[in-house]
Formats: C-alpha cells, sequence, structure tokens
C-alpha cells in the first residue's frame, strides 16, 4: 500500500494557520481536488481533475447524470491510495445528487463524498 504521505491542509484555499492533512483526512482533500479542479488547473497534476463545477454551466441530461457516477468513479480510482469508489445519482426535482465511497488501499473505513449540483454551484453534503 502506497503512504499516503501529507499535504498542506486545502480544500477551497489554504488553511491560515499552513495545518498540514495525513491519512483519511488528506485522502478526503484529495478526492475533493479531484473532482473539482479542471484538468490542467495543477501544474503538479495536469492530467487529474473533473471540473465537476464545470456541468452547473450547462443543462445534464438524464442519461449523462446517470453515467457520472462511474466516471467520477473510475477518476478517483487512478490514484493509487484508492481501493475502490462505488456511486450513485438521484434526481430529486431538478437537482442532481451524486453520492460515492471511496475505500482506501491502505484498509481504513470507506468515507462518503456526496454533492449535489445546484444552480450556481457545487453543495458538499458530506465529506
Amino acid at each position: 500500500m502506497p503512504d499516503p504521505g501529507f499535504d498542506l491542509k486545502c480544500f477551497d484555499d489554504l488553511d491560515e494557520n499552513g495545518n498540514e492533512v495525513t491519512g483519511t483526512d488528506l485522502l478526503r482533500q484529495e478526492v475533493y481536488h479531484i473532482l473539482t479542479q479542471t484538468r490542467g488547473s495543477n501544474p503538479d497534476a495536469p492530467d487529474v481533475g473533473e471540473g465537476v463545477e464545470d456541468l452547473l454551466k450547462r443543462k445534464m441530461l438524464p442519461g449523462e447524470i446517470a453515467t457520472l457516477p462511474a466516471k467520477l468513479s473510475a477518476a478517483i480510482m487512478a490514484d493509487e491510495r484508492i481501493a475502490y469508489v462505488t456511486g450513485t445519482s438521484d434526481v430529486t426535482g431538478t437537482v442532481p445528487r451524486i453520492s460515492l465511497f471511496v475505500t482506501p488501499s491502505d484498509g481504513s473505513e470507506p468515507f462518503p463524498f456526496v454533492f449535489d449540483l445546484g444552480p450556481d454551484t457545487l453543495n458538499l453534503l458530506e465529506l
């Protein structure tokens, strides 16, 4: 199992105290970055990023919503620290909800990553 390492705590912005994250907290942060960064936006990982928020700029068809968990799961599993990802999609009214369950390679407990694609933003419900 690859060492998950450590990084500065940085979801949308750097932690003001320069705190670091390790273990499952680091993997949660990495999943967030994989899903929210656009491909090519991170010079340290130019081939990483799904740009989920870019999906908000256009109306997704039901078939696209249904295939989104598999697409996002594949992107997350490209990280060798992740063993497995399962996911589902659901639409309540007009708001797509994506639920992903991420299993780390180190045998630690799976963690959820659940979000709605709202009209303006990705609404993170559980991480």
